[in-house]
């Protein structure tokens, strides 16, 4: 399918669920609100440590930079004393 196709469609299900059920262009014109599921660009790659979407070169260059600072958080949470 489309990408633009796929949006278009998440934005009727949107907008569709956003309506009342009493109103006769209500949500089910637009298909099931629940089954609701958004557009994932399979060009895009999600980073491992914040899940952020990246397309190919920014990933390359994000990845090393979120993993270390991932690392240095942990590190440092751990450390952190607990307040009781």
């Amino acid at each position: 399918m489309p990408k633009w196709k796929m949006q278009s469609l998440q934005f009727r299900q949107a907008i569709g669920a956003t309506q009342s059920a009493n109103e006769d262009y209500g949500a089910s014109s637009f298909g099931n609100p629940k089954s609701y599921q958004p557009y994932e660009d399979p060009t895009f790659k999600k980073c491992p440590h914040c899940e952020r979407t990246f397309n190919q070169e920014a990933a390359e260059r994000h990845f090393p930079v979120c993993a270390k600072k991932a690392k240095e958080n942990a590190m440092k949470n751990k450390k952190a004393p607990t307040q009781s």
